[in-house]
């Protein structure tokens, strides 16, 4: 950073362009408030993920993409899995 402020960032996954999966498409904007401390520095004084204008996560992100299989053998689905990436402070 180059100046105190608040800075504000678009957060979102990018497809991978895998057909079996559902990639995440939620958008969320990530907000930092930066500061300048006595002796002149720039620091990070706080920083939160806003979804639709609102703190929906605090200092936690979590991407969920849902994974759906089939059988090599007889071409049926099996039960959809979830994976979950998660961004932690």
């Amino acid at each position: 950073f180059d100046a105190a402020g608040t800075y504000f960032y678009r957060v979102q996954e990018v497809s991978g362009g895998n057909l079996r999966v559902s990639y995440d498409d939620s958008v969320y904007t990530l907000e930092i408030t930066v500061i300048e401390t006595d002796d002149g520095r720039l620091k990070i004084s706080d920083w939160r993920f806003l979804l639709d204008g609102k703190e929906a996560l605090g200092a936690h992100l979590t991407i969920t993409n849902t994974y759906t299989r089939t059988s090599g053998s007889g071409g049926g689905k099996h039960p959809t899995a979830v994976v979950k990436n998660t961004v932690k402070e």
